[in-house]
């Protein structure tokens, strides 16, 4: 199984809601699929609105989500023209990205 059939696999895991099976993924040694969560994972997981996902990801993973924050923070913006009731996680992730934007 190759890298991207798993990205594709946790993609799937994180839209569905089963953190159990995504924090296996991750953590467990004896899994073949075994995994490292990466800022590309959780942009998958953006554009694909699961935001209440992306906060606990983003809870567990801060420290590895800071190359791409441009890209994260411009689909969190148009992000809140969608309505699907998750303004909450739209919100708390757009402070928690900004607040790390480095404005030159």
């Amino acid at each position: 199984m190759t890298t991207e059939d798993i990205r594709e696999i946790f993609l799937l895991f994180a839209i569905k809601r089963k953190v159990k099976l995504m924090s296996f993924m991750i953590n467990a040694d004896e899994f073949q699929f075994q995994m490292e969560f990466t800022e590309d994972n959780f942009i998958d997981i953006i554009e694909n609105s699961a935001y209440d996902m992306g906060v606990l990801l983003y809870r567990e993973y801060f420290l590895v989500l800071n190359n791409q924050t441009e890209k994260i923070v411009k689909l969190l913006v148009n992000a809140f023209s969608e309505s699907n009731g998750m303004l909450q996680s739209k919100a708390y992730l757009m402070k928690r990205f900004i607040a790390n934007m480095n404005f030159e």
